[in-house]
């Protein structure tokens, strides 16, 4: 029968797990010896990594960082300690921790009983921190729009893959009147930095987008409004967001945008297999409450062309051997996959990445859009 981790210990520390009958004595050069890992996340939170056992050895302590410590006791006194510690073990998923240890001596076990209770104590900090983030995940995600719309004779596909639980990447599809009849407004932005505070700033200016969007005013004075109320939160931290603003028209076959410091949206057209970026100026939300803002216009767009809006975490991604996955990259799976409906294209655009990345980190959040004309719209003649 499988021994259950108390008797294990048992068995393994002078008593037989079976009959509760004393085992052969060790020599007494033998000692029993622990190792306790500890790694320190980014948080500075402890984490119990390794729980070993053997003997001829010292119990070993790796607390967080450098520090070390070494101890050594007789088997009885560690037997005693180490068994007591089987009872913490569901912390390690997720349960809560009761009573510190009781501290009963002031040697080496004493020392080493100390230090479990803090590991305790920080992986129960963890635990809560965890829980929090994961609730934070779950609201900030609930701000983002359905990953696909369709809208009059248009398809769009969405998404924002964050590198943390939450991150400072934003989408939104914008449909208020106030826009204009038939036209779609489709926001992409990208805050200094990401984590929670990236994800506070993030779901304010698209508060304030939303609000301002669903009165009257062109992109233009639309983002300058929403610039002028930022700048009255960041003034002090120095945080800013950079943003692309779109109005489409897809009956009219136009495109306006205002750019707010943001990379420039990308337009394919198949039929010349040509590329164009929709480019212009503007600085960032949350610097200069005084910035203006200028619209641009591109007509003549229809059923042949596929829009891209994206933020630069997808071609600065990076794989192990530090080379980017780069906007030339981007482009030939677009020209590839032109094809294919937006959200066929958005999944072969993140699976790229993830296979290009491989077992390297995801140093940024990943945000695309991809907006095409329903297959059966009619083509521009």
């Amino acid at each position: 029968m499988p021994l259950d981790p108390g008797e294990q210990f048992v068995h393994r520390h002078g008593h037989h797990a079976d009959h509760g009958q004393p085992a052969p004595t060790q020599p007494a050069s033998e000692a029993l010896s622990v190792k306790l890992t500890i790694d320190q996340d980014d948080q500075g939170l402890g984490q119990f990594n390794e729980f070993t056992l053997g003997v001829n050895g010292a119990v070993t302590v790796l607390a967080s960082g450098p520090s070390q410590l070494t101890i050594s006791g007789s088997p009885t006194d560690l037997t005693t300690f180490v068994r007591s510690q089987v009872t913490y073990a569901p912390i390690l998923n997720g349960t809560p921790v009761g009573a510190p240890l009781p501290v009963r001596s002031r040697d080496e076990v004493g020392e080493l009983t100390r230090s479990f209770n803090t590991m305790l104590r920080q992986l129960e900090e963890r635990i809560r921190i965890k829980e929090a983030l994961g609730l934070a995940q779950e609201v900030q995600q609930n701000l983002l729009p359905d990953r696909i719309l369709t809208f009059a004779n248009l398809e769009v596909a969405g998404t924002s893959l964050y590198c943390d639980e939450t991150g400072g990447d934003y989408f939104d599809f914008l449909q208020f009147p106030e826009l204009g009849s038939g036209r779609l407004g489709i926001a992409v932005g990208d805050v200094v930095g990401h984590g929670v505070a990236s994800a506070l700033l993030m779901a304010t200016v698209r508060a304030l987008l939303r609000s301002r969007a669903s009165q009257a005013g062109g992109p233009a004075q639309i983002i300058a409004d929403v610039n002028r109320l930022l700048c009255m939160d960041t003034a002090a931290s120095g945080s800013f967001m950079t943003l692309f603003f779109a109005l489409l028209d897809p009956a009219g076959g136009e495109i306006c945008w205002v750019r707010a410091g943001h990379e420039p949206a990308l337009v394919y057209d198949a039929g010349k297999d040509t590329f164009m970026e929709l480019r212009g100026d503007g600085m960032a939300l949350g610097v200069d409450e005084n910035q203006e803002y200028a619209c641009y216009s591109y007509t003549g767009w229809n059923a042949g062309h596929l829009l891209l809006f994206g933020t630069d975490g997808i071609w600065e991604t990076e794989n192990p051997g530090g080379e980017r996955f780069g906007k030339q990259r981007l482009r030939r799976l677009l020209r590839a996959h032109h094809p294919d409906r937006p959200g066929d294209i958005m999944r072969a655009v993140t699976d790229d990445l993830a296979a290009f990345r491989g077992e390297a980190v995801q140093h940024d959040d990943i945000t695309l859009v991809v907006v095409k004309f329903r297959p059966d719209a009619p083509a521009d003649d």
